[in-house]
Parts: structure tokens; sequence; C-alpha cells
């Protein structure tokens, strides 16, 4: 099973940056914790028109050229957007603004998977990680659900 890193300050922000997707009479609701999306993206009959990954990133920069989400999340969006039909999206805020790219099997070929070691005062463990290379993101402003 999954561990629980998500902490009150993340769920903060990513209530700010969800405001930044849904447009019109679209709606959003956060998924209950170890969900493989952080939020569901509606239309106004209720109906789930996009499931939504979160990150708030403060401190990265596009020089770093890549952002990066667990792997086993990453295959279980995919998995969930191509069973439903419904696409799957990583967003990230990070220099003052929102980003956002199609989690999907399609641009697997553009992905690396590299080995990290999460190390905090309480838990310390190897995982896999997917390498998103920075220009598969586009701003939030020129993103319309369902395009990418």
């Amino acid at each position: 099973m999954r561990k629980l890193y998500e902490t009150e300050e993340d769920r903060v922000a990513e209530a700010e940056i969800i405001t930044e997707i849904i447009f019109g009479n679209q709606s959003a609701k956060k998924l209950p914790p170890l969900h493989e999306a952080d939020y569901v993206i509606q239309d106004k009959t209720g109906y789930v028109v996009a499931f939504v990954e979160i990150k708030d990133r403060p401190t990265w920069r596009p020089e770093y050229r890549t952002v990066f989400m667990n792997a086993d999340k990453w295959r279980n969006l995919v998995t969930l957007s191509e069973s439903s039909g419904i696409p799957a999206y990583f967003a990230i805020r990070a220099v003052g603004d929102v980003f956002i790219t199609a989690v999907s099997s399609k641009v697997t070929d553009k992905l690396k998977v590299r080995m990290f070691t999460r190390s905090d005062q309480k838990q310390s463990e190897e995982k896999a990680c997917v390498e998103i290379p920075y220009n598969l993101f586009i701003p939030v402003r020129k993103f319309v659900v369902g395009a990418l």
C-alpha cells in the first residue's frame, strides 16, 4: 500500500491550482487520499470530464528541463484514463504560473524512469519516478479539457 505524503499545505496549494484549470460551468471535486488522482473535473451535469494530479513546485525552474511523478502514480492514472475513456492530466504550479500535460501512454516514448530516495525525518524509501520533459507542458491559460 502506498504511503500518504500529502500535507495540509499540499491540499491548500492543490485547491488554489485547480481553480485555474476549471472554467465555465465546470466544477472540481477533491478525491480521497491515495486515489489515483487528486481531483476530478465535472461538467454542469456532474459527469466527470477529466482526472487531475496536481503538484506545487515553488522552487522548480525551466532550466531543470524535467518534472517528476511517482511511476506508480503515472501508471495508475494511465490505466484509469484508458479504462474509463476520460482524459487524465498532470498540473504543476511553478515559476508563478500553472502548466499542464496529458497523462497518456501516447507520450511514454518521451519519458525516462529514474530511482529516487525520499528521505525526511519520518520516512525513507526508494521509488521509481517518471521524468517528464518540460516541453510536454503547456501554460494552463492555453488549455482546454480534452484538447491535449
